[in-house]
């Protein structure tokens, strides 16, 4: 089944994923101070459902960031871990205006 047809699926293995890129940072507790912004993060990623092609970029980019320290790229995987978390806050203003009820001032 493809990822987009399971978007609980898709967004607990996405959890995951990002709980895992913290494990191997020796901040053990990263995970817990950024849980607090993670809950805004999350109510965008619900509220933008993933499509195919959204899923497949999102696929590629995680194996990008996951593969960076392997190749020696410590450089080109900090770009994309911020070009990867910039892709919610670039979509935050629309999904604040199409759902103002899921957002305070």
């Amino acid at each position: 089944m493809p990822p987009n047809h399971d978007p609980d699926g898709f967004f607990a293995a996405d959890e995951a994923l990002h709980r895992e890129l913290f494990a191997p940072s020796d901040h053990h507790t990263a995970w817990q101070v950024i849980q607090p912004l993670k809950m805004h993060f999350g109510r965008l990623r619900r509220l933008s459902p993933p499509d195919p092609d959204t899923v497949l970029g999102l696929i590629d980019e995680h194996t990008a960031i996951v593969d960076a320290p392997d190749a020696g790229d410590t450089s080109g995987g900090r770009a994309r871990i911020r070009r990867h978390a910039r892709r919610a806050l670039d979509h935050g203003p629309q999904l604040r205006a199409q759902y103002p009820e899921y957002f305070s001032e």
